[in-house]
Protein backbone atom coordinates (compact mmCIF):
# COMPACT_ATOMS: atom_id res chain seq x y z
CA UNK A 1 0.00 0.00 0.00
CA UNK A 2 1.73 3.65 -0.80
CA UNK A 3 2.33 5.85 1.70
CA UNK A 4 -0.90 7.77 2.55
CA UNK A 5 -1.57 11.42 3.69
CA UNK A 6 -4.25 12.70 5.50
CA UNK A 7 -7.66 13.34 3.37
CA UNK A 8 -7.80 17.46 4.05
CA UNK A 9 -11.46 17.01 5.22
CA UNK A 10 -10.41 15.01 8.03
CA UNK A 11 -7.70 17.38 9.73
CA UNK A 12 -10.74 20.39 11.13
CA UNK A 13 -12.98 17.63 12.16
CA UNK A 14 -14.21 16.40 16.01
CA UNK A 15 -13.25 12.67 17.27
CA UNK A 16 -15.27 9.99 16.02
CA UNK A 17 -15.96 11.50 12.48
CA UNK A 18 -16.00 9.09 9.66
CA UNK A 19 -14.93 9.43 5.55
CA UNK A 20 -15.47 6.80 3.29
CA UNK A 21 -13.13 7.03 0.25
CA UNK A 22 -13.30 4.31 -2.41
CA UNK A 23 -10.26 3.51 -4.73
CA UNK A 24 -9.00 0.58 -6.69
CA UNK A 25 -7.46 -0.78 -3.41
CA UNK A 26 -10.34 -1.45 -1.54
CA UNK A 27 -12.57 0.94 1.19
CA UNK A 28 -10.62 3.38 2.54
CA UNK A 29 -12.30 4.20 6.06
CA UNK A 30 -10.78 7.47 7.58
CA UNK A 31 -11.56 7.65 11.74
CA UNK A 32 -10.72 11.05 12.87
CA UNK A 33 -9.32 10.55 16.40
CA UNK A 34 -7.98 12.57 19.55
CA UNK A 35 -3.97 11.83 20.12
CA UNK A 36 -5.13 11.15 23.74
CA UNK A 37 -7.40 8.55 22.93
CA UNK A 38 -5.12 6.34 21.09
CA UNK A 39 -4.18 3.79 23.59
CA UNK A 40 -7.59 2.93 23.31
CA UNK A 41 -6.76 0.69 20.19
CA UNK A 42 -4.82 -2.41 21.31
CA UNK A 43 -2.44 -3.98 19.24
CA UNK A 44 -3.21 -6.15 17.76
CA UNK A 45 -7.02 -4.45 17.17
CA UNK A 46 -9.77 -6.55 15.95
CA UNK A 47 -12.20 -4.23 13.59
CA UNK A 48 -16.18 -5.13 12.91
CA UNK A 49 -18.12 -4.30 10.44
CA UNK A 50 -21.89 -3.98 9.69
CA UNK A 51 -24.13 -2.31 6.49
CA UNK A 52 -26.94 -2.30 7.87
CA UNK A 53 -30.04 -0.55 5.14
CA UNK A 54 -33.74 0.15 5.88
CA UNK A 55 -36.19 0.91 2.99
CA UNK A 56 -38.15 4.11 4.04
CA UNK A 57 -40.15 5.11 0.86
CA UNK A 58 -38.42 6.84 -1.38
CA UNK A 59 -35.25 6.26 0.29
CA UNK A 60 -33.48 3.60 1.11
CA UNK A 61 -31.46 4.57 4.47
CA UNK A 62 -27.51 2.65 4.27
CA UNK A 63 -25.38 3.14 7.10
CA UNK A 64 -21.45 1.86 7.49
CA UNK A 65 -21.04 0.95 11.24
CA UNK A 66 -17.35 0.11 12.34
CA UNK A 67 -16.40 -1.46 15.71
CA UNK A 68 -12.75 -1.69 16.76
CA UNK A 69 -11.71 -3.62 19.38
CA UNK A 70 -15.21 -4.55 20.10
CA UNK A 71 -15.21 -1.61 22.69
CA UNK A 72 -18.51 0.85 22.89
CA UNK A 73 -16.19 3.78 23.06
CA UNK A 74 -14.62 3.14 19.89
CA UNK A 75 -17.93 2.19 17.75
CA UNK A 76 -18.31 4.62 14.62
CA UNK A 77 -21.23 5.37 11.83
CA UNK A 78 -21.79 7.41 8.68
CA UNK A 79 -24.48 7.78 6.33
CA UNK A 80 -24.17 6.28 2.80
CA UNK A 81 -26.69 8.11 0.80
CA UNK A 82 -27.47 5.54 -1.81
CA UNK A 83 -29.47 7.53 -4.03
CA UNK A 84 -25.95 9.64 -5.20
CA UNK A 85 -23.20 8.93 -7.49
CA UNK A 86 -20.70 8.77 -4.59
CA UNK A 87 -22.41 6.74 -2.44
CA UNK A 88 -23.30 4.31 -5.52
CA UNK A 89 -18.69 4.50 -5.97
CA UNK A 90 -18.78 3.10 -2.11
CA UNK A 91 -21.64 0.55 -2.34
CA UNK A 92 -19.76 -0.99 -6.03
CA UNK A 93 -16.51 -0.85 -4.14
CA UNK A 94 -17.75 -2.66 -1.62
CA UNK A 95 -19.26 -4.69 -3.71
CA UNK A 96 -16.13 -5.90 -5.50
CA UNK A 97 -13.22 -5.07 -3.03
CA UNK A 98 -11.54 -7.95 -0.89
CA UNK A 99 -10.51 -5.64 1.57
CA UNK A 100 -11.20 -2.89 4.10
CA UNK A 101 -8.80 -0.17 4.94
CA UNK A 102 -9.41 1.45 8.19
CA UNK A 103 -7.33 4.42 9.58
CA UNK A 104 -7.74 5.81 12.75
CA UNK A 105 -6.10 9.68 11.86
CA UNK A 106 -5.40 12.80 14.69
CA UNK A 107 -3.25 14.93 12.66
CA UNK A 108 -1.35 11.66 11.09
CA UNK A 109 -2.80 8.54 10.22
CA UNK A 110 -2.08 6.22 13.84
CA UNK A 111 -3.15 3.07 12.67
CA UNK A 112 -4.01 1.02 9.81
CA UNK A 113 -6.00 -1.80 10.08
CA UNK A 114 -6.95 -3.90 6.94
CA UNK A 115 -9.85 -6.19 7.97
CA UNK A 116 -11.94 -8.58 5.07
CA UNK A 117 -15.07 -7.29 3.67
CA UNK A 118 -18.07 -9.38 4.97
CA UNK A 119 -20.39 -6.75 3.30
CA UNK A 120 -19.98 -7.61 -0.41
CA UNK A 121 -22.85 -9.75 -0.37
CA UNK A 122 -25.10 -6.90 0.97
CA UNK A 123 -23.77 -4.08 -1.41
CA UNK A 124 -24.32 -5.63 -4.25
CA UNK A 125 -28.28 -6.63 -3.24
CA UNK A 126 -28.12 -2.77 -2.01
CA UNK A 127 -27.03 -1.96 -5.82
CA UNK A 128 -29.56 -4.13 -7.23
CA UNK A 129 -32.61 -2.75 -4.98
CA UNK A 130 -31.35 1.00 -6.03
CA UNK A 131 -31.03 0.23 -9.60
CA UNK A 132 -35.15 -0.90 -9.66
CA UNK A 133 -35.93 2.07 -7.78
CA UNK A 134 -37.72 4.73 -10.88
CA UNK A 135 -37.98 7.35 -8.13
CA UNK A 136 -34.78 9.29 -7.22
CA UNK A 137 -34.55 11.21 -3.45
CA UNK A 138 -33.85 14.30 -2.28
CA UNK A 139 -31.78 15.21 0.35
CA UNK A 140 -34.52 16.41 2.62
CA UNK A 141 -36.04 13.12 2.34
CA UNK A 142 -32.67 11.51 3.15
CA UNK A 143 -32.57 13.97 6.40
CA UNK A 144 -35.97 13.21 7.29
CA UNK A 145 -35.30 9.15 7.33
CA UNK A 146 -31.81 9.83 8.84
CA UNK A 147 -33.67 11.72 11.98
CA UNK A 148 -36.43 8.84 11.82
CA UNK A 149 -33.90 6.12 12.36
CA UNK A 150 -31.69 8.21 14.75
CA UNK A 151 -34.95 8.27 17.38
CA UNK A 152 -34.83 4.19 17.17
CA UNK A 153 -30.68 4.51 17.68
CA UNK A 154 -29.30 7.63 19.10
CA UNK A 155 -25.82 6.60 19.59
CA UNK A 156 -23.79 4.34 17.10
CA UNK A 157 -23.27 1.51 19.99
CA UNK A 158 -27.33 1.70 20.31
CA UNK A 159 -26.99 0.68 16.86
CA UNK A 160 -24.96 -1.68 16.95
CA UNK A 161 -26.32 -3.88 19.60
CA UNK A 162 -29.18 -3.39 17.94
CA UNK A 163 -27.90 -4.96 15.01
CA UNK A 164 -25.81 -7.71 16.29
CA UNK A 165 -29.05 -9.22 18.23
CA UNK A 166 -30.81 -8.88 14.88
CA UNK A 167 -28.09 -9.93 12.82
CA UNK A 168 -29.03 -6.91 10.35
CA UNK A 169 -26.12 -5.83 8.29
Amino acid sequence: MPALEVPRAMLNKAAGWMLLKPTGDGLYVYIREDKSNMGLYPRPCSVDLRLPSWDMPPVIVVALLVNVARRERLTFQTWINAGTLPGTRILTNLSNERRIHVHIVTDRIERSIRTPNVMKRQAKELLRRISSETDRWNEEEVEQAHKQIHTLYPSSWKMWQALCRDQRG
